[in-house]
């Protein structure tokens, strides 16, 4: 680890010399948070889970392999699975090995708020080892009692169960479990899989300080033919997480707040490539742990301005069967320094924040970014523009510089710090029943990590880096009355790409993006009894000589909702999931999943 003691105490020494005047402080303008931006909020395939809320997010692609509680790779404006980041209550949560893992993340969604998707300066304030957008979960508070129990069945001899319970211990702690299963043969042939989860969690608070205290564990197996591989064989995966997560918040006077964060998080996994012939080739079986600590200190001002001044360290090792052609360890160390003027001039506040990121496998890494936002003047609605530039850097994981140089998956011992640099502006609109928000943007990857397919070699994908211009449009329309809610999103993005080598032909991750890509979702409630949840999504892909499918896709999801006793809070929910049956192939060559239909019954109390 190289010694960050000299910096963390300066840094630290100037958070603890701030002083603030004891003046009544103005409420600080809250994050734009739409809410959720689909109206399913419940998966058919399976039980819930942090990702489940973002499979029809315009700004989000999520490229599944199966059904994306199975394994979903998040990619945000056109990124890739590696370079998107996920925080959970202000702390990044990532796996080293690889970002197929990034949603492993054990925790009933009960528990959490709807997530918060952050692209440009607000992801580089948020994520850690990310460069183009992160996902910030929130913890709820426990005030009340309450709980749910949900059961479903559906063709392929799909069950699920799902319960939830949330006790308050007095008025100022609470405890809360959530215990999941789902089981099925699966849409397709040797597509089954077989899934447990449980997690639980404990939360105090008083008007000066908050801790929460939170466990998750979850087993997943799961099967589809040609899941990582495009030679037409029966894949498996078999997956075993763990995260144990503590979290303290005290108010310190004058204004200012200091939070504490700590987890351990483990995963195991066993890949097979030929489920009917084990360790062909090699034994695919690695476990990673990682250990991380933050320390966020924020003062507050009385003219509404802000500075935040955070440190975070990891520390993560790997056991692995076959990633053993570079180092089994790293640790990180991140500073970050952030500060908020509101008022700048009339309507208007800059933001400026400065990351220092670095490793003791890698160089350091300097990252500024910088934010100007205009409040007009509108008093039917509140709205802004906004221009920014921002900066992000991360390291590759384990897959990718510890492969072989050859075999399925070949790696790249070389890979070093990849960079992104992103120029924004925007506009952005909420009133009491409409938002919307408008953004344009150019972003530059140098030395970003693709897995990439040429037709010359027989391993299935090998590690190149690859320097890539993005240029993107993302829009986004909300209306909300009293029966309906509606969410309209457009997202156009066009890449310039540079291999700089020849033996290139195809890519998996980086190119596989789409072109034009409209989504709409709604909720309608007919009468007390009776509403209508559908989410959908139109396509159009940019070419890739690996795709079987057409480039063109149409997917929806469907749900009927029925409460039969006005006062009682039981719904019985008909679901249907690629309504139209589309053979589109979310990731080139992995064949998509089927129709289906489930039944699912939930009562709340």
């Amino acid at each position: 680890m190289k010694n960050y003691w000299a910096p963390t105490t300066l840094f630290w020494l100037i958070a603890i010399c701030l002083t603030a005047q004891e003046e009544p402080i103005q409420e600080l303008d809250p994050y734009w948070v739409y809410g959720n931006t689909v109206a399913n909020e419940t998966p058919l395939p399976t039980y819930a889970n942090p990702i489940s809320l973002l499979t029809f997010d315009a700004s989000v692609d999520v490229q599944s392999r199966n059904f994306a509680e199975a394994q979903g790779d998040i990619s945000i404006r056109g990124g890739t699975f590696e370079n998107t980041g996920l925080s959970l209550g202000g702390v990044a949560i990532f796996d080293p090995q690889t970002g197929h893992y990034l949603a492993e993340l054990p925790i009933d969604p009960q528990m959490l708020y709807t997530p918060s998707i952050r692209t440009g300066f607000l992801s580089q304030q948020s994520s850690f080892n990310a460069t183009v957008g992160s996902i910030q979960y929130d913890w709820k508070p426990i005030s009340v009692d309450q709980g749910s129990i949900s059961l479903s069945f559906g063709e392929n001899q799909l069950q699920t169960q799902s319960l939830y319970f949330a006790k308050a211990l007095g008025e100022n702690s609470g405890v809360d479990i959530g215990l999941s299963r789902s089981e099925s043969d699966g849409a397709v042939e040797f597509g089954d899989h077989e899934f447990k989860r449980v997690s639980a969690r404990y939360y105090v608070h008083n008007d000066r300080s908050e801790w929460i205290t939170a466990f998750g564990y979850q087993d997943k197996f799961f099967g589809w033919p040609n899941m990582y591989t495009p030679f037409g064989v029966q894949e498996t995966e078999d997956i075993q997480t763990t995260l144990v997560y503590s979290q303290f918040s005290q108010k310190l006077g004058h204004h200012r707040t200091l939070t504490l964060t700590g987890y351990y998080r483990e995963n195991s996994d066993d890949y097979e490539f030929d489920r009917d012939r084990p360790g062909i080739f090699n034994p695919f079986q690695h476990k990673t742990k990682v250990s991380a600590f933050k320390a966020e200190f924020t003062q507050d001002f009385s003219d509404g301005s802000n500075l935040s001044l955070s440190t975070e360290f990891f520390a993560d090792s790997i056991e692995s069967s076959n990633l053993t052609n570079a180092f089994q360890s790293r640790t990180y160390g991140k500073l970050q320094v952030g500060y908020l003027k509101k008022s700048l001039a009339e309507n208007m506040d800059l933001a400026i924040n400065l990351a220092l990121n670095d490793t003791n496998r890698d160089a350091a890494v300097v990252n500024p970014s910088v934010r100007v936002v205009y409040h007009l003047d509108d008093s039917s609605a509140q709205s802004l523009l906004y221009a920014e530039a921002s900066r992000g850097s991360e390291v590759s994981g384990y897959t990718a510089v510890g492969s072989s140089t050859s075999g399925l998956f070949a790696g790249n011992p070389n890979l070093g710090v990849s960079r992104s640099t992103n120029y924004e502006v925007g506009y952005e609109t909420k009133g009491e029943k409409f938002g919307g928000k408008l953004a344009g943007f150019f972003r530059t990857d140098r030395d970003l990590v693709d897995w990439t397919y040429s037709f010359s070699r027989t391993s299935a994908r090998t590690a190149n880096p690859v320097d890539i211009d993005t240029y993107g449009l993302i829009a986004q329309l909300n209306f909300a009355n009293e029966k309906s809610e509606v969410v309209l999103g457009y997202t156009l993005l066009e890449k310039d790409e540079d291999y700089d080598i020849a033996d290139v032909d195809a890519s998996f991750y980086a190119l596989n993006y789409a072109n034009h890509r409209v989504t709409l979702s709604l909720k309608h409630k007919f009468n007390d009894h009776l509403k209508i949840l559908w989410d959908n999504e139109y396509r159009i892909q940019e070419e890739n000589p690996l795709r079987n499918s057409d480039k063109e896709a149409t997917l929806s999801y469907l749900s009927l909702v029925y409460q039969p006793i006005r006062d009682i809070d039981w719904e019985v929910i008909f679901s249907v999931d690629n309504l139209w049956d589309d053979d589109f192939e979310d990731i080139p060559a992995v064949p998509a999943s089927p129709r289906q239909i489930a039944f699912m019954t939930t009562y709340r109390w």
